[in-house]
């Protein structure tokens, strides 16, 4: 799953070696730091290997393990803060990222629109 939020893209997969357990992964450890004191910062970690590290000879460059419950908790967290009317404009503080987002958001609509819509444009 992926989560974009206004501090930072998140990649989210159940880990593979243990049951229960999610796998939260970033681009950035300030991104994934960000969320996760936003959104769950008195979350106790497992063990030093499950709290937020860098990793960069990954396909992401910082990772943590969250179990089921913690990784709901912080989805509902991130849910919870919605209220911004505009969400690229909400995200402004990091221009790299707001520039991903907008990229993000026109690819989108240019693939993800009906053909019948982008008739009418």
């Amino acid at each position: 799953m992926w989560i974009y939020t206004v501090g930072g893209f998140l990649s989210c997969v159940a880990h593979r070696e243990r049951p229960g357990h999610i796998l939260v992964r970033a681009r950035s450890l300030r991104h994934l730091t960000c969320v996760l004191d936003s959104h769950l910062p008195d979350h106790p970690f497992g063990s030093a290997a499950d709290a937020p590290l860098s990793t960069p000879g990954h396909d992401y460059a910082a990772r943590c393990v969250l179990t089921r419950e913690a990784f709901e908790a912080l989805v509902l967290a991130i849910a919870r803060s919605v209220t911004y009317p505009n969400f690229k404009a909400a995200a402004s503080a990091e221009p790299h990222y707001q520039d991903h987002l907008h990229s993000t958001w026109q690819d989108a609509v240019h693939r993800l629109s009906d053909s019948r819509d982008r008739r009418r444009r």
